[in-house]
């Protein structure tokens, strides 16, 4: 049971400062192949360690919080009238 909260809560942590980069990547496709080989070794972990149930609650708990940072992060630039960082 800790083990897959603690898979929540990478996922967590992880999909917010993914969330973060949200409209200001300098060099997008280096970008997100290193996010995507960094989340597959962690993937390979969790599955090695906690097993299929683990890598769903990351997963789950990553989406979720990465769409919940972006979002807020495009409504104050709205509400702000903020530009996007280059």
């Amino acid at each position: 049971m800790y083990a897959i909260l603690g898979s929540v809560g990478m996922g967590l942590v992880w999909g917010w400062l993914a969330g973060g980069m949200e409209g200001g990547l300098r060099h997008p496709l280096r970008t997100i192949s290193g996010c995507a080989l960094a989340v597959s070794a962690v993937l390979v972990q969790i599955v090695a360690w906690v097993g299929w149930r683990g890598m769903v609650c990351f997963l789950g708990a990553g989406i979720a919080a990465f769409l919940i940072h972006a979002g807020w992060r495009r409504e104050l630039r709205k509400r702000f009238l903020l530009s996007v960082p280059k």
